[in-house]
């Protein structure tokens, strides 16, 4: 993986994208980016092609809203952590 991003790329990948998730921390949600215009994507695209160039992740997208969903007719007070 020696070469950058390119506009394809992202756009595939926007299309794949399930919508109907929750957004992350950035409020930002699936269907807010698969209707981006060019101009927003080429932004995007950018920060993508610097943060792999650098090696560089902002701390920001390391960041995720988890919300445990509870198995039917389980304890709520006993953790279900398995690998």
């Amino acid at each position: 993986m020696t070469y950058p991003f390119v506009m394809e790329e992202l756009e595939g990948a926007l299309k794949v994208m399930q919508n109907g998730r929750g957004p992350g921390p950035d409020n930002i949600t699936n269907e807010m980016l698969a209707h981006l215009g060019f101009q927003a994507k080429r932004k995007i695209l950018g920060l993508f092609n610097t943060s792999w160039k650098t090696g560089l992740v902002p701390s920001n997208w390391k960041k995720a809203i988890l919300i445990p969903i509870l198995k039917v007719g389980k304890p709520k007070n006993k953790g279900n952590l398995s690998a």
